[in-house]
């Protein structure tokens, strides 16, 4: 095992012997002009990936504004649907007053736009299982054997704007819910 020394121009000797096909200065220039053409090859692959980035990169970008859109307008769903329960949770503590239950729900949330559309309303119904609520005479026997009692129904909407159009939809969507309550 002979111990090896880094000659000018990369070139390894030893014992006296070169280990390259060229050595002294054709060593420097063959070494010189392996590099150029290493760097060559090396810019061509870096270009490459920009291509590619060229490619990819919208593609990425509006998966990300589409996951944003609609990340934003479920959470806009969920306030309208808060909305809706806070205006229905103010009657039966409150009264009915229209007024009243539109500003309970136009406060409910942080998300500004809320409105109370169409308007609160009361009406009398006979609660049953299998359908929910059925309109009848306040005061009436309903099929259960209880009275007809007095409810509200109080609705909440909001208008979403996507951030990023597309040909496919629209550039608004109208947000609802409805929350009805028992009064009495």
């Amino acid at each position: 095992h002979h111990e090896q020394q880094l000659h000018r121009g990369g070139d390894f000797q030893s014992a006296g012997k070169c280990h390259t096909l060229r050595c002294g200065a054709e060593g420097i220039a063959a070494m010189d002009t392996f590099l150029r053409r290493l760097r060559a090859v090396l810019s061509v692959r870096r270009g490459s990936a920009a291509v590619e980035f060229a490619i990819v990169g919208p593609v990425l970008l509006l998966m990300a504004t589409g996951m944003y859109d609609y990340g934003t307008a479920l959470w806009q769903k969920i306030q309208v649907e808060n909305a809706a329960r806070a205006g229905a949770a103010f009657v039966p503590t409150s009264g009915f007053d229209a007024g009243l239950v539109t500003r309970a729900v136009s406060g409910a949330t942080g998300l500004v736009g809320i409105t109370a559309t169409p308007p609160p309303t009361q009406f009398c119904g006979c609660a049953q299982a299998s359908v929910g609520i059925v309109a009848a005479s306040c005061g009436s026997p309903c099929a259960r054997g209880d009275v007809a009692s007095n409810y509200v129904t109080v609705s909440a909407s909001a208008i979403y704007r996507f951030t990023t159009p597309m040909p496919a939809r629209a550039a608004t969507v109208t947000l609802r819910s409805t929350a009805v309550a028992r009064v009495q």
